[in-house]
């Protein structure tokens, strides 16, 4: 709130003191994330709509019916360069054999138009350099877009169509004596123990080997741009930007502990929640993964009552489920207070229970004891 006073002070624009305020800043954690998770909800929850809202009662529609020359000549105009933008984009993609659905797609992102622009037409409204019907065109244009893209690209482009081609890549078309590749998804550390005791209670060998690659997903905060690691292959860990460092200690000990017969990769993805079901989904297809392995979305303390239950992760598995290119398992870990022992190294059997749901198999399940 200070920043644009100190812009005014340096007689510059008040909003470049906000560009520059966000500029000081480091992205990542722990300043920059934790300025985002403080910040965003009442800047996108409350500013953010009082601004559209105040933006959209300047708009006269009365204005429109009494246009002067110069307001059709521009309005004109800018419907004629977003044509132009939206022809060019087209061609230039088509141009690199990109498919003309997807060529039409990414036209249609390349002229959408939102609040950014809602914000620049306003400041020039409430500065004399638009009039009321230049800016009841401009606004109209804006909504008409803001309304019709996403519908067209939803239509036009299926990120899932990509993962077509590996529909055999399953648990069922798996051959015998071969190496079982697996991918695990961790969000907390208490994802990384159940994974672990799941692959003992696999009871790997050297002739029935496992390949186990762990994705470590990290909600994207304070960082413009999300971000995928194969820490496999970096030389060194990053120390004060290492995200993963607790989990790839873990697994390089189950690692060691199951020598050649389970080989462990880990990867970190730091996304947006929405979109880590592709970072899930990609890794799968590249490293050739026949099983993923999902937490469950609620967690029970030992006592049976529930410990916890995260909305996030329950979408997240949704959104896996429909568009993983193998199979999906969605691992479901209960311990109960009357162990003594909890430990996966000091048992010999384990009680389990399979549900299956869909594939050849559409319906019922098993119990090993």
């Amino acid at each position: 709130m200070l920043s644009p006073r100190v812009g005014e002070y340096f007689h510059i624009n008040p909003n470049y003191g906000l560009i520059i305020f966000g500029l000081a800043v480091p992205d990542g954690p722990p300043l920059g994330s934790a300025l985002v998770e403080k910040l965003d909800p009442i800047t996108s929850g409350l500013f953010l709509p009082i601004f559209t809202t105040t933006c959209g009662m300047r708009f006269n529609l009365a204005a429109i019916k009494r246009p002067n020359l110069y307001a059709k000549d521009h309005a004109l105009g800018a419907t004629v360069a977003l044509v132009i933008k939206f022809g060019v984009s087209l061609v230039l993609a088509v141009s690199c054999k990109m498919p003309l659905r997807d060529s039409l797609a990414l036209a249609l992102i390349m002229i959408s138009k939102g609040i950014v622009e809602i914000g620049s037409y306003s400041i020039m409204y409430d500065k004399q350099v638009i009039s009321d019907a230049l800016f009841c065109y401009l606004t109209i244009m804006i909504v008409s877009v803001a309304s019709i893209v996403p519908i067209l690209v939803k239509r036009l482009y299926g990120p899932s169509r990509k993962y077509l081609c590996s529909q055999k890549r399953t648990i069922l078309n798996s051959k015998l004596n071969q190496e079982l590749r697996m991918l695990g998804c961790v969000h907390v550390p208490g994802h990384v123990n159940s994974i672990v005791n799941l692959m003992h209670a696999l009871c790997p060998t050297k002739e029935c080997s496992i390949s186990l690659d762990v994705l470590h997903l990290v909600k994207l905060s304070g960082r413009a741009t999300p971000l995928f690691i194969a820490h496999h292959k970096q030389i060194k860990t990053i120390s004060e930007k290492s995200y993963s460092e607790n989990v790839i200690i873990a697994f390089n000990e189950f690692q060691r502990h199951n020598w050649e017969a389970v080989s462990v990769n880990v990867f970190t993805a730091v996304s947006p929640p929405n979109l880590m079901y592709e970072d899930t989904c990609n890794l799968a297809m590249n490293r050739l993964t026949s099983f993923i392995i999902l937490p469950f979305h609620r967690r029970w303390s030992i006592d049976g009552s529930i410990e916890s239950e995260d909305q996030t992760i329950r979408s997240l598995n949704f959104h896996i489920l429909e568009r993983a290119p193998c199979s999906v398992g969605i691992h479901v870990e209960v311990r109960r207070s009357n162990f003594r022992d909890t430990s996966p190294t000091h048992h010999s059997s384990y009680k389990i229970a399979v549900i299956f749901m869909g594939g050849s198999r559409r319906s019922g399940g098993s119990s090993v004891g």
